[in-house]
């Protein structure tokens, strides 16, 4: 039986529309780790239209502010207003951030700060990374503007802190990685994740790969 190519695309956008609609599924049945999951695979699927990552990326903000975690909400509406400009998601997405209060940073509100609260320092060339590897994490997560040392330094001042969760996406070199390193309060490192990509194809590309591989290697994981 032949199948023409229109049939096959049509096939394959019905797909990925499916894992939209489980994601929903699973959000409104509070089963939240399982709807970051299915949208984390919509949001980086090659097949995946521009809306369909779009609306994935607004999604993962709403289950993360859901989650409480407002710096990672920030980040994934950030990134559809930034890669998705002229979508209607991006409108919603500045809809969404302008509702909420400015978070201080947390340094400022430590004692605000959930119990076992996690930092996430990003690699300061992709800082979207943190996102969707923070979304993954099963431990509370705010992110860190600042250095790896600063945030020892911070965590070192405030109990409520757990760990500290470093992300570093090498795509500039002869040999590109990307590392997720899970460390204790006085710098201790706890445990380390890694992908390996070299097939070409930018950058940009490449830190996606990292970043959905190494999403899927710390899915639930605790840290420390």
């Amino acid at each position: 039986m032949k199948i023409s190519f229109l049939a096959l695309m049509l096939i394959s956008t019905t797909a990925f529309a499916a894992d939209l609609n489980k994601a929903k599924t699973y959000r409104s049945n509070g089963m939240l780790d399982e709807a970051k999951r299915e949208l984390v695979e919509v949001a980086y699927a090659s097949e995946s239209s521009p809306d369909q990552k779009a609306e994935a990326l607004l999604l993962l903000g709403d289950v993360a502010q859901e989650q409480g975690k407002p710096q990672v909400a920030n980040e994934n509406w950030r990134q559809v207003i930034q890669l998705y400009a002229a979508s209607r998601f991006a409108t919603l997405a500045k809809e969404r951030m302008n509702a909420r209060a400015p978070v201080a940073a947390p340094a400022v509100q430590g004692n605000q700060l959930t119990a076992g609260t996690v930092l996430v320092v990003s690699d300061p060339n992709h800082p979207w990374a943190s996102g969707p590897l923070s979304a993954s994490l099963a431990s509370p997560t705010t992110l860190f503007e600042g250095s790896l040392s600063q945030a020892i330094t911070a965590a070192r001042q405030q109990p409520s802190i757990a760990g500290i969760l470093e992300i570093s996406l090498v795509t500039d070199s002869a040999f590109e990685s990307g590392r997720v390193t899970c460390y204790r309060p006085n710098g201790g490192s706890v445990w380390v994740e890694k992908v390996m990509f070299n097939i070409g194809g930018g950058a940009e590309r490449i830190a996606r790969k990292f970043a959905d591989g190494l999403a899927k290697k710390i899915a639930r994981k605790t840290c420390p």
